[in-house]
């Protein structure tokens, strides 16, 4: 008869240390992405004619989760990242469409007041893309990866 008789005492002991320690790893590595992404799309690639955009980036990071999420609560938000395709803008509730006068093309000449009359409605030309989300997460991705293999 054989017995063999394993003591897993000090296995166990060692493998409840590297789940700790590569779950505190893991948990950096998303905080450290995580804010990464949010610091480059507000500060790097939002643009910033008037401040909004950048101010309804929002970031939140759930710990026991090992989650994170950098989210833009702007309307417009999908408009500015992938741009618009040609429309035309109606006035809605409105005789006309108008806007300051001094925001007119140069030229216009259907001015009244201080204000520039543009019509019943305006072919709007569509706008170009401004990515500000995809680049701030190829980066932030690119540090979570890096964060990972020295975590492993």
């Amino acid at each position: 008869m054989i017995q063999l008789t394993l003591d897993t005492k000090g296995f166990d002991r060692d493998l409840e240390k590297f789940a700790k320690k590569n779950h505190r790893d893991f948990k950096k590595a998303v905080k450290g992405a995580t804010v990464k992404m949010h610091f480059l799309a507000v500060m790097v690639f939002a643009p910033h004619v008037t401040g909004n955009l950048k101010k309804l980036i929002k970031m939140f990071i759930i710990g026991n989760r090992l989650t994170g999420d950098v989210i833009s609560n702007a309307n417009y938000s999908k408009d500015v990242e992938e741009g618009t395709k040609p429309h035309t803008i109606t006035a809605k509730g409105k005789k006309v469409l108008a806007g300051p006068a001094s925001k007119a093309p140069s030229g216009w000449k259907n001015i009244s007041g201080d204000y520039a009359i543009y019509g019943k409605s305006v072919k709007h030309p569509g706008t170009q893309p401004h990515p500000f989300m995809m680049p701030a997460f190829m980066q932030a991705k690119r540090l979570f990866y890096s964060l990972l293999e020295k975590a492993l």
